[in-house]
């Protein structure tokens, strides 16, 4: 079974090893004529169309449950203003665990990259949303759930108060 990269590798490996295949699943295939570069170029479009098409009018749709605007455009409004507040000032959720705008940013777009439509990613994508809106009143589950879901893992020792300048000198 492949599904992305792996119809890639299925297809090449059939190819190679004819008399080592019997039968493939092949799911979501890439297009095999064209580059790595060139297929990986379009997925911040494609995230990004995702968000805005998909996403945003699905969490809309379910503001009740999550609280997160009731249009689009007030969804886009609410992500854009906790996007702009972790930037400006990074979400600690526990000891060794904070959350920062590129934190918020990467799984956003890995959730949606990764996800069907309306599928489980949206489901914990809304979810977590909605509990860091409602932070300061979240359960500890809540918070271990944000903490997990936005991959907020300690920030190394060695790195802390590093520049960038500073890096790999």
């Amino acid at each position: 079974y492949g599904y992305s990269a792996g119809t890639w590798l299925g297809a090449w490996y059939a190819g190679e090893f004819p008399e080592r295949v019997d039968r493939f699943v092949l799911d979501g295939n890439i297009d095999l004529t064209s580059s790595w570069y060139e297929l990986t170029s379009s997925w911040p479009r494609a995230v990004q169309r995702k968000f805005e098409t998909d996403f945003l009018p699905w969490i809309a749709h379910h503001d009740q449950t999550y609280g997160y605007g009731s249009s689009a455009g007030k969804a886009m409004a609410t992500w854009e203003a906790r996007r702009a507040a972790l930037a400006t000032q990074p979400l600690v959720v526990g000891p060794g665990c904070t959350i920062r705008a590129t934190d918020f940013d990467s799984t956003t777009w890995a959730t949606l990259g990764y996800d069907g439509v309306g599928g489980f990613g949206f489901l914990e994508l809304g979810q977590g949303l909605s509990i860091l809106e409602r932070f300061d009143d979240a359960t500890p589950e809540e918070r271990q759930f944000v903490g997990d879901f936005f991959d907020c893992l300690e920030q190394p020792a060695s790195f802390e108060g590093i520049g960038p300048a500073e890096v790999g000198t």
